[in-house]
């Protein structure tokens, strides 16, 4: 880096000589005016919050020694300069300059930059002059300008204090600041700058306070930043910055506060920033930094704030690595240590020197063995985040030294044993999180030491045991999370005192009998209540709702509750989310459910409710109603009209029920959020609903098990564009299908089986389904961001007559189902280009032909053409199909040998019919006259022109094909001598191998005697887990 740019620059001031007048016109508006008028106050905000509320992790304006610069400059003009070419109104005119550059002022803070009213430009808001009238400062924060930074600046060369943070400045730094060789301040941060930080700015050699956050700057930061020899705070936090970070700012002797956090960072962190012995925070977190951390920070003996969190969605090799050196524990003033978001391994036990620590954040990393026990030494702990890693044993019992601490979290590790007493000697503890790990035994009442306690978490793991009455002196408790453990009953009266309760999550245990309503008395304020997927039986309470008022969300799924839903959980009026499905309910939905207004998940599947849905159900609006789920009830009537007024509606189910109607009546229209519609398994009459074409959002939609009837519609062919499962499967569905259907090119499942369905399926159009052309690492599936969204992707097909659910759909599962309808012809070789084809099911046609040729469906795990026409040859390609697990054949006509790869199937593949069949598995034996199957299937022959009810090859296929009768060319002599030749090919070919591993004792050892020392037990995957027979 070039250190010699400042002997090189010029001078960029401008002098000249005054008039008298002037000089006299100047002194009296000086004396008419004040010397600096300041800002106003403003209501200005960031974020939504007010600019004097924010707190920042540290804060160089507060610091008393930079405090003082501003008030030290404040101008006391006194007498006129006394250099003869100075010229009080030259400055003036800078100023306007750049003044003409700001184009937005709502506020009027510049509106006494006006010569003409004010000519003393020292008197103008947010200017600073000295005593001979020279600017100083700028001092323009938080007042709302726009415009972009002005060149004119550099030409301030007396400018020593620079501040319009917090406004709404565009564009780039402008080079020219280079020139400010008395700059000591410069803060250009919260605006909207953008561009690359001028290398020029290394000049600035009188420069402290250097701060550029929150802006959009981008590129790398200049190497000559370290010439910056007295910088003392340096932010650049909040920017798109990248590139590595200089190891010239080890040269900076002076730096006591360096905030880079949130840019792109990269490369590993330069061992010369130990280098800086004055710095006290070194806030680097947010970017890409890799490598190890440098054991040079060791000699940051004044540091106090050490942060180096990684971005928690960038790869392994952008995150840190390797032990925490153990030179950390020279850092003596140490107070704040954090490497959340990176790859470490483990601490080491120097740790434990760091007296002075008071947080301590490692979440997010790869720490393993057991919990340092030397923690127990930093007495000032406040905050333990050790969250999402690999530490394994129990938690050391020296932690319940830690009497100062108020945060403790130990959630998703290996952690096990019984919870150590010693962790309830912790009287200032507030939050505690233990989920996710192997902890066993009961609560013990101790926990009624830990007073201050309001939110404790040990869900998922083998807590067994009740709750102990003693839960109930927890009277700061707000949030109490114990799902998945093996919590019994009783639930103790005494929780009602916990009255400041706002979550209780007792759902996945082994809590049996009635809902402990007395246990809640006192919990007026509770929201969430999650008792679901327990042994609970008996009735809702009636009085619940009384009891839990405020009760927003309510979790009583997968319990034995039986009974009525009472009605009076509409006095629930601040409930957003109902729960209740997998239980025995019984009776009708409430008409009293028409007074929810904030309702936004409804879950009643798989009771045995029954009646109508009450058409007045959504009275008062139901714009907040995400999820409407009726499945597997005993419904009757029809879908309410009111429901296309729901329009933010995304996952619609009320399949599995009696329900009935013209369905293409239903105005689905307005439903422009949803995503899933199910409503298979009922009595629905009419035409497929020609306003689903309006609901561009949909996803899955089953209309299968239905009385439909007629032609399917015909849409543009850019309808339905995220549709990924079609199932119109059952229905009375006839004529062709329309080109609509090929054309969906995000669909995985097409299900159209069992209808009456006819007409010409073209081979060129297949290649529309793009989804199903490309392989699984391209597939565009887009699978719901939690579990929970998967229970929406259901619907049944039928496999081989046995019913089969989806539970779910992953990523680049295909599939076609057109089985029992009445389609002919030829399969058309266009086939062949549905790559990502996994289940393809043809069988109960009329189709007649070859098999064609299907090499290039590498993925497919299910093919079913049986119950056709078809006829010629198996091909032997079937066979080079790793994925193929399941094969039907059988009730067609084909004949010849059936190819050695495919004797892995069962003779129920290829029987009942294909009685020209021969060979393994079949119990009919080749002849010597039987063709040998080397080649592909025959091509089709005759007449391949479009009929009526057909499938039929596109007549601009290239695929091409090895005939029969190019296998049975030639006399008889010609086929008697190839024949013999074969022959004798063969057994020459058998015992040359059989010699070669006899007398070979390494090819002998490897075939017969490694394998039955290490026979590896092969697996049988049925992929993706999809078809799971109900």
């Amino acid at each position: 880096m070039t250190r010699g740019l400042a002997a090189g620059r010029s001078d960029l001031s401008v002098h000249i000589v005054p008039c008298r007048w002037q000089v006299l016109v100047f002194l009296l508006a000086v004396l008419l005016t004040e010397c600096v008028r300041p800002i106003e106050a403003r209501n200005t905000h960031h974020n939504g919050a007010p600019f004097d509320t924010l707190q920042p992790l540290y804060d160089a304006r507060s610091d008393s020694r930079f405090r003082t610069f501003r008030h030290s400059h404040s101008p006391n003009i006194v007498e006129l300069s006394t250099d003869p070419e100075f010229t009080p109104g030259e400055e003036g005119s800078i100023l306007l300059e750049i003044r003409k550059t700001i184009s937005g002022d709502p506020g009027g803070v510049l509106d006494d930059w006006n010569p003409e009213e004010s000519p003393n430009y020292c008197s103008w808001t947010g200017v600073q002059c000295n005593e001979e009238y020279r600017v100083t400062g700028l001092d323009l924060p938080e007042a709302g300008l726009t415009g972009v930074i002005s060149p004119s600046v550099g030409k301030l060369t007396t400018l020593e204090y620079l501040n319009i943070s917090t406004n709404g400045f565009t564009g780039s730094i402008p080079s020219e600041l280079g020139a400010l060789k008395n700059l000591t301040w410069l803060d250009l941060s919260h605006n909207r700058i953008g561009g690359e930080i001028p290398p020029a700015l290394g000049l600035l050699s009188s420069l402290t306070v250097l701060s550029f956050t929150n802006n959009l700057l981008t590129g790398s930061i200049p190497e000559e930043l370290g010439d910056l020899s007295n910088l003392v705070v340096l932010e650049l936090n909040n920017n798109s910055l990248s590139g590595e970070l200089p190891h010239e700012f080890g040269y900076l002797s002076k730096l006591e506060h360096m905030v880079l956090e949130n840019n792109y960072l990269e490369g590993a962190i330069p061992a010369s920033l130990g280098n800086c012995s004055q710095m006290q925070y070194l806030i680097l977190g947010g970017n890409l930094f890799s490598g190890t951390i440098p054991p040079e920070l060791g000699k940051l003996t004044e540091m106090l704030f050490l942060s180096v969190y990684g971005r928690s969605e960038s790869g392994p090799d952008q995150k840190l690595s390797g032990a925490v050196p153990g030179e950390i524990g020279n850092c003596s003033s140490l107070q704040f240590l954090e490497f959340r978001d990176n790859n470490l391994l483990s601490l080491p036990s120097s740790i434990g020197q760091l007296s002075n620590l008071w947080a301590i954040l490692f979440a997010r990393n790869s720490l393993t063995g057991s919990v340092p026990a030397e923690l127990s030494s930093c007495t000032n702990l406040k905050w333990v985040d050790f969250t999402t890693n690999r530490f394994t044993g129990s938690i050391p019992p020296e932690l319940g030294n830690l009497t100062a601490l108020e945060k403790l979290e130990f959630s998703h590790n290996s952690l096990s044993g019984d919870l150590p007493v010693e962790l309830f000697n912790l009287e200032k503890l507030s939050y505690l999180q233990l989920l996710n790990n192997s902890f066993t035994g009961p609560i013990p009442p101790d926990i009624r030491r830990l007073k201050l306690l309001q939110n404790f978490n040990i869900g998922f793991n083998n807590i067994s045991g009740p709750l102990p009455a003693e839960i109930g002196e927890l009277s700061e408790l707000e949030s109490l999370s114990m799902y998945v453990n093996k919590i019994t009953d009783p639930i103790p009266a005494q929780l009602g005192r916990c009255s400041k309760l706002r979550v209780l999550n007792l759902g996945t245990n082994r809590i049996a009998g009635e809902i402990p309503v007395e246990a809640f008395d006192g919990l007026m304020s509770l929201e969430v209540l999650h008792m679901d997927t327990n042994s609970l039986e008996g009735e809702i309470p009636e009085d619940l709702a009384f009891k839990l008022p405020s009760l927003k969300v309510l979790f009583l799924y997968s319990n034995q509750l039986k009974g009525s839903i009472p009605s009076s959980l509409s006095l629930l009026t601040n409930l957003t989310d109902l729960y209740l499905q997998n239980n025995r309910l019984e009776g009708s939905i409430p008409e009293a459910f028409s007074e929810f207004r904030d309702l936004i998940t409804l879950h009643l599947a798989n009771n045995s409710l029954s009646g109508t849905i009450p058409a007045s159900m959504w009275k008062y609006g139901c714009s907040s109603l995400l999820v409407f789920d009726l499945e597997s009830n005993y419904f009757e009537g029809t879908l309410p009209s009111s429901l296309s007024y729901c329009s933010n509606l995304q996952i619609v189910r009320v399949g599995n029920n009696s329900l009935s109607g013209d369905l293409g009546l239903i105005d689905f229209s307005k439903l422009r959020s949803l995503t899933s519609l199910s409503i298979s398994l009922n009595n629905f009459t009419g035409g497929f609903p020609p306003s689903l074409q309006y609901c561009s959002s949909l996803t899955l939609l089953d209309l299968s098990r239905n009385k439909l009837s007629g032609k399917l519609p015909h849409f543009p062919n850019t309808v339905l564009p995220e549709l990924q499962v079609l199932s119109l499967s059952q229905n009375n569905l006839r004529g062709p299908i329309p080109p609509w259907i090929w054309s969906l090119q995000k669909l995985q499942v097409l299900d159209l089986s069992q209808n009456f369905i006819s007409g010409v399926i073209p081979g060129d159009e297949l290649p529309g389904l793009l989804s199903y052309r490309q392989t699984s690492n391209g597939g565009n599936l887009s699978m719901p961001s939690n579990a929970s969204s998967c229970m929406f992707l259901q619907f049944l097909m039928t496999i081989k007559g046995q019913e089969s659910s989806y539970s779910y759909i992953l990523q680049a599962t295909t599939a076609i189902d057109l089985s029992s309808n009445n389609l002919s012809g030829y399969v058309p070789p266009e086939l062949n280009t549905l790559v990502a084809l996994r289940y393809l099911n043809l069988s109960r046609n009329q189709l007649t032909g070859p098999i064609p040729s299907v090499g290039s469906l590498r993925q497919l795990e299910q093919l079913d053409l049986s119950g056709n026409q078809m006829s010629g040859s198996v091909s032997s390609i079937l066979g080079s199909l790793g994925s193929l697990g399941i094969l039907y054949l059988y009730n067609n006509n084909f004949s010849g040998p059936i190819p050695g790869l495919l004797t892995k199937f069962p003779n129920s593949s290829f029987v009942p019919g294909n009685d020209g069949l021969c060979g393994l598995p079949m119990t009919k034996e080749c002849t010597s006259s039987t063709p040998l199957n080397f080649f592909d299937a025959p091509s089709p022959g005759g007449d391949t022109s479009v009929l009526t009810g057909s499938l039929t090859p596109s007549t601009d296929s290239n695929i091409s094909f090895q005939t029969g009768d190019d296998l049975e060319g030639g006399d008889g002599f010609t086929d008697f001598v190839s024949i013999i030749g074969l022959e004798v090919g063969l057994a020459v070919g058998f015992l040359t191998v059989v010699g070669f591993i006899v007398f070979n004792r390494k090819v002998w050892e490897f075939m017969f005697v490694l394998p039955t020392r290490r026979a590896p037990r092969r697996v049988y995957n049925v992929p993706y887990g999809l078809y799971n027979p109900r």
